[in-house]
């Protein structure tokens, strides 16, 4: 509270000179320009999409380039060349008579089969349909391995099994990346040497 009308003079000439000095400043404030950084300008490959055009929001981000030509920005790697020729196939004979056919590829994954001279045609009017139930019971359980063992190792290294029975053949093919081959092979000779073949899976079969 003031005490007389002097002091009270004297603080309203004070804020007057103030507001004065205020505006003063504000007229020779310096407004400062966003900068532009240099770029690309993007209406030169881009433009709107056919949303963006029609309610006029977001940004433009829908490339126009031909196909024919390159995209901004973008190396594209030099081609591989395969090989001229096809591997050749090398026919290996063991001394008990099991035969190998192998081939040398450039790709990164490996294929691997056993092929049985076994197929319908060695069918008697007993056993009809013996074929056909042989390759339902294709990588079951082994004498080593229950059946879920068998599928828990073959996912745990992203392999592919197969089986087809034919007429005169019945094939177990495995594949795999070469750095499993050796795994896999195993899983391949255990599942087909040495199957258990219990009642549940073989009935489990036989409704197929």
């Amino acid at each position: 509270r003031l005490g007389c009308g002097r002091s009270r003079k004297a603080l309203l000439q004070l804020g007057q000179q103030v507001r004065l000095v205020s505006t003063d400043l504000a007229k020779t404030s310096v407004q400062t320009q966003p900068v532009a950084l240099p770029g690309p300008d993007p209406k030169e490959y881009t433009r709107k999409g056919f949303l963006q055009s029609l309610f006029g929001t977001g940004n433009p981000s829908r490339i126009t380039v031909v196909p024919s030509e390159e995209l901004p920005g973008v190396v594209i790697p030099s081609s591989f060349t395969p090989a001229v020729q096809t591997p050749p196939t090398q026919i290996t004979t063991l001394p008990n008579g099991f035969r190998i056919a192998s081939e040398d590829t450039w790709g990164p994954s490996a294929s691997m089969g056993l092929y049985v001279s076994s197929g319908s045609i060695y069918e008697t009017p007993d056993n009809t349909g013996i074929t056909h139930l042989m390759e339902y019971m294709a990588f079951k359980g082994t004498m080593h391995r229950t059946h879920f063992r068998v599928v828990q190792e073959i996912t745990s290294i992203g392999a592919n099994t197969i089986a087809a029975a034919s007429r005169d053949q019945i094939a177990y093919n495995i594949e795999c990346v070469k750095v499993h081959i050796p795994h896999a092979l195993e899983i391949l000779c255990d599942t087909v040497f040495q199957p258990e073949l219990n009642k549940w899976e073989t009935e489990d079969s036989l409704m197929k």
